[in-house]
């Protein structure tokens, strides 16, 4: 073994011996990764090793005597892990690498090995890697391959493991092959998959849903006890009393041959469950030994509950296939090392499922990667020195407050290098930890979880002396013993506890009773079938009085909680919330107000945009949510910021490596510095940001000097703009009245720029309708603005003319314009068809590429609108343009819809030449209205034609694809040898990059440029610039194996996780300036390559080149 981790190169990365306690190396892991090094501790394994504080290979060795089914047996517990992927196992001359994304052990009659011999078709198989498939519930097996590598002799190692190298697990790299995507098999994703099973076949039994939680929690908490032999026969026995047919059933073993482990076999939970009588004095005996507050039997339930039920239960728990081919993994779990924080991820699964939420509405699924990655930051080792008090206002089942728990526990045990006693756990629950939640059911599950936690980390022989669980649960009625009754989980509105006149509420959830705020409360606003969250929102609109600064706009409950958090920490504390995305982008007056209020009340450490990659998260099979909202991760201190406050806003962006990996990608490009005070006063620069740069911002900031479409009235005298949006039939509570002189556009009319309305398409308006509309916008000349982007086109606005009297719906924007020449008009047509409107709608909409892709009526009227010189050549230049555009027929405008649509094999839409040429001489015409320079117009080309092409088309954009590279030899030389005309590509990145650099050094000098590069499949591309004198002969450095040793070193590293899932990386790219020279060092992706990022890398390396030249001054 030891060998063979020096060949991998695993010892120069984070590789960790297991240890119950930390000692030596451990230490400085401890508080992020502890539980996992004494979980594998307790499963035999020898060590493991980590990407980031996610634990990816588990090293485990058998001795010379072990037999098969010793190593099956030890494959089934290092699987019960459930969060690694890979295991290394080493016997006496043999090392091999096993998948633990497969099914465990036992999953399948023919599923007994650890290795199949059988491959599965279609599946490419890497170089020294045995291929392998899997199958799961209704699905033939196709050979559970779990063996992915073998070595007989360490001189194989090197070969045959060489995709486990060191620098391969760290990039991700590895799971490239569709085989290592973490599949539904690993046995975090199988038990939640499994439980939703169990609760899917209980209630389709005619249980109802709360009866069937609870007895799933039983049955887990059993097992749990069972598993770790806190309970064994002798407890039965002593409920079975002298019940003889109980003790008859306690004898008799199951008749199922199920597990693979004996022991699991002989587990007596799986007996008692045969007879209801004797699984409920069980249950009532539990409750009276550990805590009748979470484990009692509610009212109702056992007359609801049959032996029926409890059948179903006893066979799908033991994984028996009730139905053919569905047969569940729970003869394998192993539940003393199954992750205890994953009981409260399953609990909101079943929320979300039941209530039909998880997307916009109440209490919805945390997935443990984004709990974890938000921890990690308002938590780290220097707050948790001060013992702070963690407070959840819309805890759910729990996650969050189970996480900080064992955060909180490892950091104890850490500074006291010994295990904690029951009081000081039980000091950590009472005094920095607490709940707040709605649903009853959940707060209940909540305490559970935690009480999991907290006999997680008790000796088994400490919890047989003293069994009794704290209650954690708030109960002002109740008898209290200060002793067990913690009462740091309140069931009930947040918005009343807060508010709460009895002294005890007050002091632990009432204003300033917690240092640190986290969890992720609902989103939007309250369903309107949900009667007891519109209970509870009456509540929270109350307290939230503008008069005390607490502004809520779109009834959005996201920003309630914002204010909620603010009140219930005490100065300096912090929060870390994952919020809907509407906190930053609604556009509600009152949403503009809360984000006034939010930004002047506190300090914002931290922003992660994560609307393009939501679907990594909470989509696919198994989530209950198919449409998630955006949402944003915020971490923010109390107390006023300085003018000079600046904070991270990265965006997370969906990228090649992302469609490999379901990793999420945070490039240090998409990550900006920016100033608070800034984005108060100007909040569309959030989106800008999202997508943009600084000098978008510039940019942005300069077309905004001009007056906008709703004040064009001072640009030409007497002027009038009348704007409205069409009628809506919505409630239908209105009469018609006048709107019925007129006629309709139908209500799926669509559209289009180019051509006319014939009035054809006419139809009869309805006679009952919700709001007639803007009655001037319905006739006379006028511009009508489709509100929803056209996303087939890779996102175009739509806009025209006309002058024929008709009505239609709130899809379109009307626009009547009184004493504006006609050839204005047409300008102003052609400016909303031009790559600049598109431009600027998409940085500065905060209601494009969220949750809708529309621009709403304000943002039309303030959009900035230059308007030529009267009877100027420019203008009758655009006006022409216009006109040739609007006369296309409409039959030649639906062709060219159809040839946008129509793909090539490359991928690029087929278009029609003569409106690709039009399109073009008016870009160039608008541009030249808003006096663009050449930066400006490649900001806006490479946003309209590379940016939205990545936003829409994700992974398969071209943004993601290899750089198209030049002839082998054309990759170095000067300026001179780049085209005369303007390029794009990596030939038009350098034009720009030398365009700006070049006049630094003229005329003593200019630079010469060389590509290096192994050929179009290079992870990264490196450009060398370097200065030589005016005149000199460049002379060409030819190391290239160096170079090519080089670049498959950076493309196999140039990701870094940030969080203990692997889910969060950051992509560090290289600007580096020398004395004489420039090294740019990027990914093979045409986005990072374009004219406009060639704009940010000169920005970035003249600004280093003048803090170099700052600092030699010195």
């Amino acid at each position: 073994m030891e060998e063979a981790i020096q060949a991998l190169g695993l010892s120069e990365g984070c590789l960790l011996p297991a240890a119950e306690m930390p000692e030596g190396e451990n230490r400085c892991h401890w508080l992020g990764k502890g539980d996992w090094l004494a979980l594998a501790k307790r499963v035999g394994a020898h060590a493991i090793f980590f990407v980031g504080d996610e634990p990816v290979v588990v090293l485990a060795e058998t001795p010379e005597n072990s037999g098969p089914e010793d190593t099956k047996r030890l494959f089934n517990k290092i699987w019960s892990m459930a969060r690694p992927q890979f295991l290394f196992l080493a016997r006496p001359g043999l090392l091999e690498a096993y998948q633990l994304t497969k099914p465990p052990i036992g999953a399948y009659p023919d599923n007994g090995t650890l290795k199949s011999s059988a491959p599965a078709a279609g599946l490419p198989m890497l170089p020294g890697m045995d291929s392998g498939g899997s199958a799961r519930q209704g699905d033939e097996p196709t050979g559970e391959n779990r063996r992915l590598a073998l070595a007989n002799a360490i001189a194989d190692v090197q070969e045959r493991f060489r995709n486990f190298q060191r620098d391969r697990l760290e990039s991700g790299v590895v799971y490239g092959d569709p085989r290592f995507e973490p599949g539904a098999h690993r046995a975090d994703r199988a038990l939640v998959q499994d439980l939703k099973e169990v609760r899917r076949r209980l209630i389709a039994d005619n249980l109802e849903a709360k009866h069937a939680h609870a007895l799933i929690a039983r049955a887990l908490f059993l097992r749990y006890l069972e598993d770790r032999e806190i309970i064994g026969e002798d407890y039965f026995q002593t409920v079975a009393k002298e019940n003889a047919d109980w003790r008859e059933l306690l004898d008799e073993r199951p008749k199922e041959k199920l597990f693979e482990e004996p022991e699991l076999a002989d587990r007596r939970f799986f007996r008692v469950l045969r007879d209801k009588e004797f699984t409920y004095a069980l249950f009532d005996t539990l409750a009276r030994d550990f805590n009748g507050d979470i484990l009692s039997v509610a009212d109702g339930e056992r007359a609801a509950v049959t032996e029926s039920h409890l059948e179903l239960l006893r066979r799908l728990l033991m994984g028996d296939a009730v139905e053919s081919q569905q047969r569940l993994f729970f003869f394998a779990y192993r539940f003393d090392i199954v992750p205890i924080e994953l009981i409260s991820s399953i609990y909101e699964e079943f929320y979300a499922m039941e209530k039909g939420k998880g997307n916009t509405q109440g209490a919805h699924y945390t997935p443990p990667a984004l709990a974890e990655h938000l921890l990690s930051q308002v938590l780290p080792e220097e707050v948790l020195d001060k013992r702070p008090r963690v407070l959840d206002p819309a805890c759910g089942s729990g996650i969050f407050l189970v996480e900080s728990f064992r955060r909180m526990v490892r950091h104890r045990v850490l500074q006291q290098g010994r295990r904690l006693s029951q009081g000081e756990l039980r000091d950590i629950l009472a005094r920095q930890i607490a709940g707040i939640e709605l649903n009853p059911e959940a707060a209940r599950i909540a305490a559970f979880s935690l009480s999991l936690a907290w006999l997680h980390y008790r000796e088994r022989r400490d919890i047989e002396e003293n069994p009794m669980l704290p209650n954690l649960r708030w109960d002002a009625k109740g008898e209290r013993d200060p002793a067990r009754h913690l009462d740091i989980l309140y069931a009930g509105n947040a918005f009343e506890a807060i508010q709460s006149t009895d002294t005890r509420v007050e002091e632990y959830f009432g204003p300033e009773s917690a240092d640190v705020v986290v969890g992720n409360p609902p989103w939007g606003a309250v369903n309107k079938d949900d009667e007891i969250g519109k209970a509870a929102w009456k509540v929270a609109e109350k307290w939230c009085d503008p008069e005390k600064g607490r502004f809520i706009g779109d009834k959005e409950q996201s920003q309630a909680f914002v204010h909620l958090a603010l009140a219930l920490l005490r100065n300096n504390g912090v929060a870390g919330m994952l919020l809907s995305s509407g906190v930053l982008f609604k556009q509600h007056e009152n949403s503009r107000k809360f984000r006034q209020s939010w930004l002047s009340r506190c300090r914002l450490g931290q922003v992660i945009n994560f609307a393009h990659v939501r679907d990594l998260y909470f989509t696919g099979k198994g989530h209950a949510s198919k449409g998630i909202a955006p949402f944003i991760l915020a971490t923010f201190e109390k107390g006023a910021p300085q003018d000079e406050h600046r904070f991270a806003y990265w965006s997370a962006k969906h990228t090649g490596m992302v469609g490999k990996t379901r990793a999420v990608i945070l490039a240090s490009s998409d990550m900006h510095w920016l100033f608070q005070d800034d984005m108060r006063h100007r909040d569309w620069l959030w989106k800008l940001y999202w997508w943009g740069s600084s000098r978008d911002e510039n940019l942005v900031r300069t077309m905004q000097r001009f007056y906008s479409l709703g004040e064009i009235g001072k640009e030409r005298e007497g002027v009038r703009v009348v704007s409205g949006r069409g009628y809506q039939k919505g409630n239908q509570a209105l009469d018609a009245d006048w709107l019925s002189e007129y006629r309709s556009l139908p209500p799926r009319y669509t559209l289009q720029r180019y051509g006319n309305i014939s009035g054809r398409e006419l139809v009869d308006v309805p006679d009952e309708v919700e709001s007639r509309g803007v009655r001037d916008a319905y006739e006379g000349q006028r511009l009508l603005f489709k509100r929803g982007i056209d996303v087939k086109r890779g996102g175009v606005l739509v806009a025209t003319l006309t002058a024929s009297p008709f009505c239609f719906r709130n899809s379109i924007h009307g626009f009547r314009f009184q004493n504006l020449s006609e050839e204005d008009q047409k300008v102003i047509l052609g400016i909303f068809w031009s790559s600049l409107a598109r431009y600027y709608f998409w940085l500065t909409s905060g209601s494009w590429g969220m949750w809708h892709d529309e621009i709403h009526l304000h943002m039309v009227r303030g959009f900035p609108i230059a308007l030529p010189t009267e009877n100027s050549e420019l203008q009758a230049r655009i006006v022409g343009i216009v006109d040739e555009l609007r006369n296309v027929d409409r039959d030649d405008a639906k062709l060219q819809l159809v040839r946008e649509d129509a793909r090539a094999k490359d991928g690029k839409p087929k278009r029609d030449a003569r409106i690709v040429d039009l399109e073009a001489r008016l870009d160039e015409a608008i541009f030249d209205l808003y006096v663009c320079n050449g930066a400006d117009r490649d900001l806006i080309r490479d946003m309209c034609d590379m940016g939205l092409d990545s936003f829409y088309n994700k992974g398969k954009s071209r943004a993601v694809q290899p750089v198209i590279l030049p002839e082998r030899g054309k990759r170095r030389g000067v300026a001179a040898d780049l085209p005369k005309e303007q390029a794009s590509g990596i030939e038009g990145y350098l034009q720009v990059f030398l365009r700006i650099w070049n006049p630094e050094i003229e005329p003593e000098g200019e630079f010469v440029w060389r590509l290096i590069t192994d050929g179009s499949s290079s992870q990264v591309l490196v450009l060398l610039f370097q200065v030589i004198l005016a005149g000199q002969t460049p002379k060409w450095d030819e190391r290239d194996q160096e170079w090519k040793a080089v670049l498959d070193r950076l493309g196999n590293s140039g990701y870094y996780p940030m969080d203990q899932a692997g889910m969060l990386y950051a992509d560090t790219f290289v600007r580096m300036v020398g004395k004489h020279e420039i090294l740019i060092i990027k990914r093979n992706e045409q986005g990072h390559w374009t004219r406009s990022a060639a704009l940010n890398d000169a920005d970035a390396t003249i600004a280093q080149a003048m803090h170099i030249q700052e600092e030699h001054a010195r």
